[in-house]
């Protein structure tokens, strides 16, 4: 699991990890990044399936839902 959320404390992204989080990203975050977090995340765990930012779907509905 990856969180995405607006910037918050420390402590705050600490408990996220602590809970089970795999990574997490503030915002504003580029969508790349995030493409290649969530491969990162998918190799870790076993997973092989090719993201992208453009045209696969991992930013979906406006462009201020990817930042």
């Amino acid at each position: 699991m990856i969180v995405l959320t607006a910037p918050r404390t420390t402590e705050d992204r600490i408990q996220g990890l602590e809970l089970g989080a795999d990574d997490h990203v503030t915002k504003p975050f580029n969508p790349h990044e995030v493409v290649l977090r969530l491969q990162a995340v998918l190799h870790r765990h076993g997973g092989s399936r090719q993201l992208s930012a453009r045209g696969g779907g991992a930013c979906r509905g406006s462009a201020r839902a990817c930042g």
